[in-house]
């Protein structure tokens, strides 16, 4: 009953700003179809978890296919973890990584559901939550990032509330750990440093 109320509201409050914004429906549909995601600002924006997605991977607020932007937040921090743009229930336009600060970490392009654009790279950083993590045949833990085998910089942030410290920084190539893994106190002093080659501990 209450989460049917706070959806309730929700879409209340989301026709009550559309029918305020000079831009109609239609003008809006257009702009998000031809790449202006500018107007991404004139839609709900919600968390996530207010939505649900389909077995077809399609996000709905109630009943309707969702759109506008949904975001999650870190856990105990007030900010922004990640911004998912969404158009008739399919990624459409920008899914974006946030350090605690605000930074972009991360910013990927879709098109009506389908990644056109990853800024994964040599010197991508991501938040290392954002990892999904696999066993291959070898038995090594392999971390992939929008489908793919890793490779960049992740780093994790201390868990007290509004600290953007962070807490350890790893290196990541094809899904391996690669270089320095550092542990870091609250102050930023390196506390700790293992070195791997190919998801191999060195010195072991």
């Amino acid at each position: 009953m209450k989460k049917h109320l706070i959806i309730v509201t929700l879409l209340v409050l989301g026709l009550i700003y559309a029918c305020t914004n000079s831009n109609s429906p239609e003008e809006l549909r257009e702009k998000l179809i031809s790449g202006e995601f500018d107007a991404y600002h004139s839609l709900p924006q919600l968390p996530c978890d207010s939505l649900t997605i389909d077995e077809k991977g399609k996000y709905h607020l109630g009943d309707t296919l969702f759109t506008g932007v949904c975001f999650t937040n870190y856990e105990n921090i007030a900010a922004k973890l990640e911004i998912r743009q969404i158009f008739q229930g399919e990624l459409h336009g920008y899914r974006m990584m946030l350090s605690p600060k605000g930074d972009t970490l991360s910013l990927n392009l879709y098109n009506h559901g389908k990644l056109i654009r990853a800024s994964i790279g040599e010197n991508e950083r991501v938040n290392c939550d954002s990892l999904e993590v696999f066993t291959n045949d070898q038995g090594k833990e392999v971390r992939f990032y929008f489908g793919e085998p890793y490779t960049g910089i992740c780093e994790r942030y201390y868990s007290d509330i509004d600290t953007t410290a962070i807490y350890m920084r790893a290196n990541y190539r094809n899904g391996l750990p690669e270089g320095d893994l550092i542990i870091f106190d609250r102050a930023g002093n390196e506390i700790l440093r293992e070195t791997f080659v190919r998801g191999e501990k060195l010195g072991n």
